[in-house]
C-alpha cells in the first residue's frame, strides 16, 4: 500500500465563556500560522485562549506505518515462476518477493552502489536453475544476479557495459537477454543508424543486431528552427519485440500490423475497428499543449502543419507477452479531468498533467496473428502488465494513489459449438 497523508484539524477546547467571548468580535490573523492567545491564572483556575494560529503552525498528518515490505511507493518492474511474485519497489528501492497469497517472503540484494547493489533497479527475471536477475538502467547499468535466496553471485558489466546495459532489458523465452540499441556506423549521417535488438551477456554484446523493421508512411509532422514534433494523434510506427524473437511494427492510423518472425517469415494482422472521434475541446487542448511546448524553443512558433485528425489513431502500444501472444492497447474516449492540467503556458511550455483521461482496451492476439478476443481491464490507472499463461500481474493506482500490485487468473469464455 502507498504511504499516503491524510490531513486532520486540531481542536482547540474551551470553555462555554470564553467560546462566547471569541465569536463576539473578530479572530486576530496571524500570516505564519503561529499560536496567538493569553493564559490568564486566578486562584487554581487557569483559562487559556486560542484566539488564532497554533502550537505546530498547521495541521498535523498521520501517516500509516507498518512493514514496510507491504507498503509500495513506485512500482518499476514485475515477474512471476510458478510460486512467486517479484516485485521492484523504484522508491524505496528493493526487489521483493511474495507468494501468490501476498504474503511477503524475502528481498534480493539491497540499496547501495557496491557488489550486489543497486540504485534505481528496473527489470527483474529468473531462470530455470532459480537464479535472479536484477537489472539497473541508470547509474551503474549493469545486471546483478543472484541465487534463490538472494545472495549475489555475479555481475554483467563487462566491455560496452554501460552502453548496451541502458536501456531496456528483455527475456526471450530461450532464457536470453535482449536490450534495445541504436548502431551509429557514421554518427553524422543519420541514414546509417540502425535500430533494433542486441543479445547481451555477461561481456556486453552477443552477435550482431536485430534490425528493427521500418514502415514507410505519411508522417503529419510540424517543424521549428530547432525542433520538430508529430501532430497530436497523427500516425506514428509502434514496434516491439517478442521474447519469442519476432518484431511487431505497425503503423497506426489503422488497425494492422505485421509480425515479422526471426526466420524471414512476415504475416500481415489487420482487424476491423470503429475509430474513436476527438472532441474538439480535446484536439484545442492537444494544439494550446504542441503549441507551449514547441514554442519553448522557439519562441515565435506559430502551427504550420496539418490539422489533427479527427479521430483517435487505431492503437498505441504492443506489449507483447510471456506466452507468445501480443497485447494491443488501444483508447476510447477521453474524460475531462479537472485540476491543474490547464494551465498551459504559451511562453514557457506546458503543463505536464493530463487534462484527459483516456478509456483503455486490451486485445489479445497469438503470434500467428489470430485475435483471440478482448479482456477486460481491471479498474483503475493500470501500467504494463505481467502476462504468462493464463497468469495475469497489474499493478493498480486507485483514486486515492494507494499503488497495489493485483494477481488475476485470464479467464476466456466457454464456447457452445454445435
Amino acid at each position: 500500500m502507498k504511504l499516503r497523508e491524510i490531513s486532520f484539524l486540531l481542536a482547540s477546547f474551551v470553555s462555554y465563556t470564553m467560546l462566547a467571548s471569541a465569536c463576539s468580535g473578530e479572530a486576530p490573523s496571524n500570516a505564519d500560522g503561529a499560536w496567538v492567545g493569553t493564559v490568564t491564572a486566578e486562584g487554581d483556575i487557569t483559562t487559556v485562549v486560542n484566539e488564532s494560529g497554533s502550537v505546530w503552525g498547521g495541521p498535523a498528518t498521520l501517516v500509516e506505518t507498518g512493514p514496510p515490505e507491504y507498503m509500495l511507493g513506485s512500482i518499476g518492474g514485475l515477474w512471476a515462476t510458478g510460486d512467486e511474485i517479484y516485485v521492484i519497489d523504484f522508491q524505496a528501492p528493493a526487489v521483493r518477493v511474495y507468494d501468490y497469497a501476498g504474503i511477503y517472503l524475502r528481498t534480493i540484494g539491497r540499496a547501495g552502489q557496491g557488489p550486489g547493489e543497486y540504485m534505481s533497479p528496473t527489470g527483474v527475471y529468473t531462470d530455470d536453475a532459480g537464479r535472479i536477475y536484477v537489472h539497473e538502467v541508470s547509474g551503474n547499468a549493469r545486471v546483478n544476479i543472484y541465487d534463490r535466496e538472494g545472495n549475489h553471485v555475479d555481475t554483467w558489466s563487462g566491455p560496452g557495459g554501460a552502453r548496451v546495459f541502458s536501456g531496456p532489458l528483455i527475456k526471450a523465452l530461450d532464457g536470453a537477454f535482449y536490450t534495445r540499441l541504436t548502431v551509429r556506423d557514421d554518427p553524422s549521417d543519420p541514414t546509417t543508424w540502425k535500430r533494433g535488438m542486441q543479445q547481451v551477456g555477461p561481456e556486453g554484446a552477443i552477435g550482431d543486431l536485430m534490425p528493427m523493421p521500418e514502415l514507410e508512411f505519411d508522417r503529419l509532422e510540424l517543424t521549428g528552427e530547432r525542433t520538430t514534433s508529430r501532430v497530436p494523434y497523427g500516425p506514428g510506427q509502434i514496434s516491439a519485440f517478442s521474447p519469442a524473437g519476432a518484431w511487431i511494427v505497425g503503423v497506426n492510423d489503422a488497425y494492422h500490423f505485421e509480425i515479422h518472425y526471426p526466420n524471414g517469415g512476415i504475416t500481415r494482422v489487420e482487424k476491423f475497428w470503429d475509430p474513436v472521434p476527438i472532441s474538439a475541446e480535446e484536439a484545442e487542448h492537444a494544439k494550446r499543449w504542441t503549441t507551449g511546448s514547441m514554442r519553448r524553443n522557439d519562441p515565435d512558433w506559430n502551427w504550420n502543419g496539418p490539422p489533427i485528425p479527427d479521430h483517435k489513431p487505431a492503437y498505441y502500444l504492443f506489449s507483447p507477452t510471456q506466452s507468445s501472444h501480443v497485447l494491443v492497447v488501444r483508447e476510447g474516449p477521453s474524460r475531462r479531468v479537472e485540476g491543474p492540467c490547464d494551465e498551459v503556458y504559451e511562453d514557457r511550455g506546458p503543463s505536464y498533467e493530463p487534462c484527459y483521461e483516456p478509456e483503455r482496451a486490451w486485445d489479445l492476439f497469438d503470434l500467428e496473428g489470430n485475435f483471440l478476443g478482448e479482456v477486460i481491464r481491471p479498474a483503475g490507472r493500470l501500467f504494463q502488465p505481467f502476462f504468462r499463461d493464463d497468469l495475469v500481474l497489474v499493478h493498480v493506482e486507485d483514486e486515492m494513489g494507494t499503488i497495489m500490485v493485483k494477481r488475476y487468473r485470464l479467464t476466456v469464455p466457454v464456447r457452445d459449438d454445435p
